[in-house]
């Protein structure tokens, strides 16, 4: 797809980290399949990798956790 932010580059498959932090408890997702710009850098998530994190985050809400770190490649990793 032709990328939205410089409007020059066309996206190739990816993958990148994301970190973020929900209700207080910290996520880190690892290998996470992206849509990368190599003009701007610009990253995309599809909306089922945005639905996979949505339904990941929200089991993983659990009491007493403090870091959540998922890999991709191999599944929940608790820290």
């Amino acid at each position: 797809m032709k990328c939205i932010q410089c409007n020059e580059g066309q996206t190739i498959d990816s993958v990148t980290t994301i970190a973020f932090e929900k209700k207080g408890v910290a996520f880190l997702f690892r290998h996470v399949p992206v849509m990368t710009c190599p003009v701007c850098g610009e990253e995309y998530l599809s909306e089922e990798i945005q639905d996979r994190l949505t339904d990941i985050t929200n089991r993983c809400l659990q009491p007493g956790l403090s870091i959540n770190v998922y890999d991709f490649n191999q599944g929940l990793i608790i820290a």
